[in-house]
């Protein structure tokens, strides 16, 4: 738990750090154009495990979360970091594939600082830059 404790501790000094320099942190939403919704989060062959993982050792429960949940978080390595720096993001709608899949820009503030990112939001609506699968059926 301390190890935990320690690296949030540490992606917070970092983020704060970088915040004072840029007040915004650009990614894409997702490493891929949205998946379809039958495509699972997690991998539906470690359900069995993850009921059962108190039985488990802590390396063990480790290792399950890891395996049962990269199917999922390869396609969404950017939003990770808000998630645990606690900082606030928001995913604008900027682009839809010739598979008419939704693929969005992330931007990421420093903590308190959430009427920045609504402002971007309402800047890229108005301008007209938000693509919604909507206006491609």
């Amino acid at each position: 738990m301390a190890q935990i404790v320690f690296r949030r501790t540490l992606v917070n000094r970092q983020m704060t750090a970088f915040h004072k320099k840029y007040p915004l942190y650009l990614t894409p939403t997702t490493a891929v154009t949205a998946p379809k919704n039958t495509d699972p989060a997690y991998l539906p062959q470690y359900v069995d495990k993850l009921r059962d993982i108190d039985s488990l050792n802590h390396t063990q429960q480790i290792q399950t979360i890891y395996d049962a949940w990269l199917h999922g978080l390869t396609k969404t390595p950017f939003t990770q970091l808000a998630n645990l720096s606690g900082e606030p993001a928001i995913s604008l709608p900027t682009y839809v594939s010739k598979q008419k899949m939704p693929l969005g820009i992330q931007f990421e503030a420093a903590k308190g600082n959430d009427k920045l990112l609504l402002k971007v939001g309402a800047y890229f609506q108005s301008q007209h830059k938000f693509k919604l699968l909507d206006n491609y059926r």
